[in-house]
């Protein structure tokens, strides 16, 4: 099963829905597998954390994590580490056994299969890299459709990520990820003598998260489509 838009060619249908995926590799190429919480995730929160702030610029809730620890978790400082997510080999490397967690070979319990445009939308969402900086120039008055299109994408990631069966699964990678940083932060705790809070920091997602969708929202209420020209408009 994929994950896919309800209907491909109504610009006001926010709604996901799944469907079959068809075999034929020529069929395949539309969709990819999908890791719901994004790889480069990882990278961006670690830099965050040392850099005490969040992608957005505003303040966490949390101080900012010591670059020795960050730099310890990717080194073996685990000495008898439960095993990772999934099974496999047991690693001692924090890091990891993070990037396990969201999504491996063996632990492939929370993939899914995504249209491969809506993947892009939610990779980019998560990297909170801006989407719409060529709104205007896709605002035609021949063509509206790309506009609105992309529009539709981002809240439309939304409703994915808020889908019933794919959120279970984004909150266990989420929650596996923290649970990864706990076990670092205890090791470190044994070794420096102090908590360096790194699984404490996990709770600025949630924040950062809604950060990103604040922007997109303001976006939309700053934004004023033309509709000259377009049939029906009284």
């Amino acid at each position: 099963m994929a994950f896919e838009y309800e209907d491909d060619d109504d610009c006001l249908n926010l709604d996901v829905s799944t469907a079959v995926v068809v075999t034929v590799p020529a069929d395949r190429d539309y969709y990819d597998v999908e890791h719901i919480v994004e790889l480069n995730t990882i990278q961006n929160f670690l830099q965050d954390a040392v850099d005490g702030v969040l992608l957005t610029g505003n303040n966490p809730r949390n101080l900012e994590l010591p670059s020795d620890y960050v730099e310890t978790l990717n080194t073996q400082m685990l000495i008898q580490p439960p095993p990772v997510a999934g099974g496999g080999r047991v690693t001692r490397v924090p890091l990891r056994r993070i990037m396990i967690a969201l999504g491996s070979g063996r632990n492939n319990q929370d993939f899914v299969v995504l249209l491969s445009a809506l993947n892009g939308v939610n990779s980019r969402i998560w990297r909170s890299e801006e989407y719409h900086a060529d709104m205007e120039d896709l605002i035609d008055e021949d063509d509206y459709k790309p506009a609105l299109q992309s529009i539709r994408s981002i809240i439309s990631v939304i409703h994915y990520l808020n889908d019933r069966r794919v959120h279970p699964r984004m909150v266990h990678a989420a929650n596996l990820v923290r649970s990864e940083l706990a076990l670092a932060d205890q090791e470190w705790m044994s070794v420096a003598g102090y908590n360096p809070r790194g699984q404490d920091w996990t709770g600025n997602d949630a924040a950062y998260a809604n950060e990103v969708l604040d922007s997109y929202e303001r976006l939309a209420s700053d934004m004023d489509i033309d509709l000259q020209g377009l049939e029906g408009n009284g």
